[in-house]
């Protein structure tokens, strides 16, 4: 788009046209207060209101170019037939550019009452002497269409602010100025709020290009894609179609087949059914045939099984027969049996009180065994004092001999004493497992030759009584030491610490056994007297 320019006669009319407008809408206060200001002032106030008019000037000029490339736009868009989907976004967009010129024509019509502020200002802010000055300064900072205004305009203001000073008093003026300062105030906050409005305006215009061009650019790619797929779709239709057509064709084909089939399938099931009415009465007639020959098997069965019941009846006859017989037979057993019953249980009364008899008997033997036991027990610590003693009564008697005697009678004297010592060790050496009560076998065994052998056990009673009948007290003493040195008692209390179950677990027949012969070893000569 090309921008035409504003020439110098157009704006000049345009301000004659505006100045004319603000005059009937100028409240005279306000004239007054613009009287009253210095020239200084003014021209700072002037220069202003000139440099936002023109920056106004810029951004209308601007927002009016836009305005024309966004219609130029819509105007290509609304041509192109590929767009046509897109009407409604044209629409939206057409109400927005509405809106937007409707927003371009009110910061128009303020800086129109900008441009009257001027020239109210330019008409009342000269005095008589200064007018002239005015007019000369501000032809070199003001621009050629406010000077045209200017010069030709105000020649009756100074005679209209001569009146109105002279006329006003001192408060009104002062009243007309604080109006005029708060006017300039609002004034200004309008300007900025024009400018802020401007910024966001183009904000929201670049803003909305920007959207605009990536939806463009999102349209045109989505309506590519769709074309695209309308394309495909388009091909697959086609190949649908030629698709559809032969299979209709091979349909028409298969429906002529189908009624062929269905004829020949009509003709078989016709045939079909004379067949299996045919099977059906072949069925029925060997159903009867078989029931018949199930009926003779049955009886054939029953004829068989009335023929063995009969057979089992006889033969339970005859056992029935055989029983009566047996049954006298078996009477007579039982009472045979009964009365050795009777036999045997008055038999085993009898064993009963035997057998209570043989407990006391054995209860008694019991009380005597642990009698002769403690008996035992007393004589063993008798002999071991008496050996003891024994021991001590050698060594002196041995002292004593030493000093009398010499040598070789005492090696003749200590020769036939060896024999009885040696009888009476071996005696001891056979009475101390006896008397410890022991429960090895060899005790066992050695109680059995004690009973079997009498003979050994009369020469050994035989020899102590020699022994016995031949040396003195002190002989027996000296032999008595011999023995024990020979026998020790350590040996006798190692046998008892191994051997303390075998005791406690020795019968009472044993035990019995042991004492007889023990009594018969150590009292036998007391018993014969």
């Amino acid at each position: 788009m090309q921008h035409h320019p504003v020439t110098n006669e157009q704006t000049a009319s345009s301000s004659c046209a505006d100045t004319c407008r603000c005059c009937s809408l100028i409240d005279p206060r306000e004239r007054h207060v613009v009287c009253k200001l210095e020239r200084y002032e003014l021209e700072d106030r002037y220069l202003r209101l000139l440099e936002e008019v023109r920056s106004l000037k810029k951004l209308s000029n601007g927002q009016e170019d836009k305005i024309k490339r966004l219609a130029t736009k819509l105007a290509r868009f609304g041509s192109n037939p590929r767009n046509c989907l897109d009407l409604a976004i044209a629409a939206d967009e057409q109400e927005r550019l509405s809106m937007l010129e409707a927003e371009n024509a009110q910061l128009k019509d303020k800086i129109s009452l900008l441009r009257s502020q001027l020239v109210n200002h330019k008409i009342f802010g000269r005095s008589s002497s200064r007018g002239r000055r005015i007019v000369n300064g501000s032809a070199a900072s003001g621009p050629i269409t406010c000077r045209s205004a200017e010069s030709g305009r105000p020649k009756a203001s100074p005679t209209t602010a001569r009146q109105c000073r002279n006329a006003r008093p001192a408060t009104d003026l002062q009243h007309d100025v604080q109006n005029y300062s708060l006017k300039m105030q609002e004034i200004e906050t309008e300007k900025k709020d024009m400018m802020s409005r401007i910024a966001e305006l183009e904000l929201e215009l670049a803003s909305y290009a920007s959207g605009e061009r990536r939806t463009k650019v999102a349209e045109n790619v989505e309506y590519i894609r769709l074309w695209r797929q309308l394309k495909q779709q388009n091909e697959k239709l086609v190949a649908a179609q030629t698709a559809n057509e032969m299979l209709n064709a091979q349909i028409f084909q298969l429906k002529s087949l189908l009624e062929e089939s269905n004829k020949r399938k009509k003709q078989a099931s016709a045939e079909l059914a004379a067949e299996r009415r045919q099977v059906a009465q072949l069925e029925a007639s060997v159903s009867k045939y078989r029931e018949s020959e199930v009926q003779a098997r049955e009886r054939d069965e029953r004829i068989k099984d009335l023929s063995s019941e009969l057979a089992i009846l006889k033969q339970h006859n005859s056992e029935l027969l055989e029983l009566s017989s047996q049954f006298g037979r078996v009477e007579q057993e039982n009472a045979e049996s009964r009365r050795r019953l009777g036999e045997q249980a008055s038999e085993q009364r009898q064993l009963r009180d035997s057998l209570a008899k043989e407990k006391a008997s054995v209860a008694a033997l019991q009380a005597a065994n642990e009698q002769l036991l403690a008996k035992l027990h007393e004589l063993q610590k008798s002999i071991d004092v008496m050996t003891i003693q024994l021991m001590a009564l050698r060594e002196k008697q041995h002292a004593k001999d030493e000093r009398k005697s010499s040598p070789e009678p005492a090696k003749e004297a200590a020769q036939p004493s060896a024999s009885p010592a040696r009888l009476v060790s071996e005696s001891t050496q056979t009475d101390t497992p006896l008397l410890q009560g022991s429960a090895q076998s060899k005790e066992d065994a050695s109680a059995v030759d004690w009973n079997r052998d009498p003979g050994k056990s009369s020469k050994i009673h035989q020899l102590s009584r020699n022994g016995g009948s031949s040396l003195s007290r002190e002989g027996m003493l000296k032999l008595l030491e011999q023995v024990q040195i020979s026998a020790p008692l350590e040996s006798q209390n190692a046998s008892r610490m191994r051997h303390p179950e075998a005791s406690s677990a020795a019968g009472p027949l044993r035990v019995s056994r042991q004492v007889s012969s023990l009594e018969s070893m150590l009292f036998g000569d007391l018993a014969f007297c």
